[in-house]
C-alpha cells in the first residue's frame, strides 16, 4: 500500500510539473536561432560566435520601453550546434533585466573573427521566433599598404526574416 501511495505522489508531482511547464510555454517572448556558414554548398554550424540584440524602434503597436532603448541589449554565444537564444534584455545603466519588447524592430549583430560582421534588422511581434543566419567566411585578413585604402565593407547590413 505504501508503494501505491508513493506512485500517486510521484504521479501528482509529474502532472504538476508538466502543467507548470505547459502553462509557461509561449507566454514570455523569446528569440532563438542558428548561425551557419555555407562551405561548398553544405551548411555547417558556427560555434562560439558572439550574438548581440539591440532594440531599435517601436512598430505601430509597440509600447514604451522600460528604460531608454539605447541602454538595453542582450548577448549570447552560439553552441556547437550554432544555436543561440534570447529571452530578455539587460540594462547597462540600472542592471535590471526585462522581457523582450513585442512590436519592436531589433538589430541582431553576429561577430566572429573568421567571418564578416553581420547585422540584421527584423520586426519582432512576440511569441516564439527562429532566426537563421548564414555568415560569409573571410578568406584572409586584408591589410592596406601605404597610400592604399581598403574599400567600404559591403557585408555588414542586411535585412532578415523571422520564421514563425
Amino acid at each position: 500500500m505504501r508503494f501505491i501511495g508513493s506512485l500517486r505522489n510521484l504521479s501528482f508531482l509529474f502532472i504538476a510539473l508538466s502543467l507548470a511547464g505547459f502553462g509557461a510555454c509561449g507566454e514570455a517572448p523569446w528569440i532563438s536561432g542558428q548561425i551557419l556558414v555555407d562551405r561548398d554548398g553544405k551548411l555547417e554550424p558556427v560555434a562560439g560566435a558572439k550574438v548581440f540584440i539591440f532594440p531599435k524602434a517601436p512598430l505601430k503597436k509597440g509600447k514604451e520601453p522600460p528604460e531608454d532603448p539605447n541602454v538595453l541589449s542582450g548577448a549570447s554565444t552560439t553552441r556547437d550546434s550554432g544555436n543561440f537564444e534570447f529571452g530578455e534584455l539587460s540594462s547597462n545603466v540600472s542592471y535590471e533585466n526585462y522581457e523582450l519588447m513585442r512590436n519592436w524592430t531589433y538589430l541582431l549583430r553576429i561577430e566572429d573573427t573568421a567571418f564578416y560582421l553581420k547585422d540584421i534588422l527584423f520586426d519582432f511581434e512576440g511569441g516564439e521566433n527562429f532566426v537563421e543566419v548564414i555568415l560569409e567566411e573571410k578568406s584572409v585578413d586584408v591589410e592596406a599598404g601605404e597610400g592604399e585604402a581598403i574599400g567600404e565593407d559591403e557585408h555588414t547590413l542586411s535585412s532578415g526574416g523571422v520564421r514563425r
